[in-house]
């Protein structure tokens, strides 16, 4: 049953959104796009990442929001003895944005595609993987004026071996509303 809470929340975050887009100018009004580009630091064993992301955030009221989140991360060839390992993230996430002021704190669930490169230095072949694991996160951040989002978040990968990252974002905001 534990396995089935973060399906459940997504559903029902999908379902509340649903039912609150019920009329197109209100579903215009109430979203936004952002473009971000994300750094991330090491953290269980993971060298430093670089990628963009892109973001749809659906506002319910004032202090709550659903928001989806995918994009691309690389992990570039982190060295350990005769072997480069190179990795990269595709996750798709949905999650809640609980705003204070201007301040926010967003939890977030769902998939990635993750897939790693190992080259080998003496035999000159690699061996690539590719795994989906579940992808978990919790940030926080702020809206600095119109147009920025600004965002720290740990990021976890539910795998055999456990892997996270710190992960820093800077995205602009492109509101749908047209008036």
């Amino acid at each position: 049953i534990y396995k089935r809470i973060p399906l459940i929340i997504i559903l029902l975050t999908i379902l509340s959104c649903s039912v609150k887009a019920q009329r197109r100018f209100d579903l215009q009004r109430r979203s936004e796009f952002s473009i971000g580009l994300e750094g991330t630091a090491p953290s269980n064993g993971w060298n430093y990442g670089a990628g963009m992301t892109l973001k749809y955030v659906y506002n319910i009221n004032h202090l709550l929001a659903c928001s989806f989140q995918t994009g691309y991360i690389f992990f570039p060839g982190k060295e350990t003895g005769s072997i480069k390992l190179n990795a990269g993230q595709i996750p798709l996430k949905a999650g809640l944005r609980i705003m204070t002021h201007h301040l926010y704190i967003e939890p977030q669930f769902g998939a990635s595609a993750f897939h790693t490169k190992e080259v080998f230095k003496e035999d000159i072949k690699s061996v690539k993987s590719f795994y989906s694991p579940f992808t978990y996160a919790l940030g926080i951040g702020a809206l600095v004026g119109k147009s920025w989002d600004i965002g720290c978040r740990y990021e976890g990968l539910n795998t055999n071996k456990d892997l996270g990252y710190i992960a820093l974002r800077l995205g602009y905001r492109i509101p749908l509303d047209i008036e």
